[in-house]
């Protein structure tokens, strides 16, 4: 997928970016950027975009960051949709799995000592979701790194 963005402002280390609407889009009131904004972390049509973002891969940052830019000039932003969705289905699966799997650990591991199953799942449940809190992060952001190309 490719979305035209235009240069709002230049810094040494970032850039503004605003999306710009096709002339078809004017009137329309869609939600067509929605999803552009969510990856960028922003809601509204402009946002800054760090040198060394750690949310995103750049294949090309020196495009963007070098000083051929100026203010009002048009960027292409390009990423594969299957890649998008590969990390959105490893971001909403990963903690589904994990937590599922250590309720069922949790409840046949405490029945094999005689203890409650249901204590067992209870404990498996909070042990998960205090993993997630403290590694999900780290785990997940090698899987989750969107890559970006700059046109």
């Amino acid at each position: 997928m490719i979305r035209w963005l235009v240069i709002q402002d230049i810094r040494e280390d970032r850039v503004q970016l605003r999306l710009d609407k096709k002339p078809s889009c004017s009137g329309c009131y869609g939600q067509c950027q929605k999803p552009l904004f969510r990856i960028f972390g922003t809601g509204s049509e402009s946002f800054w975009l760090k040198q060394n973002s750690t949310t995103l891969h750049m294949t090309n940052p020196e495009l963007l960051f070098s000083g051929g830019r100026c203010v009002g000039q048009k960027v292409g932003v390009q990423w594969s949709d299957t890649q998008l969705l590969k990390n959105v289905f490893i971001v909403y699966t990963f903690p589904v799995l994990l937590i599922l799997l250590m309720m069922i650990f949790g409840h046949y591991g405490f029945s094999l000592v005689q203890l409650s199953g249901d204590l067992g799942a209870t404990l498996g449940l909070f042990f998960s979701i205090g993993l997630l809190i403290i590694f999900g992060q780290r785990l997940l952001s090698p899987f989750t790194m969107l890559e970006v190309t700059f046109l």
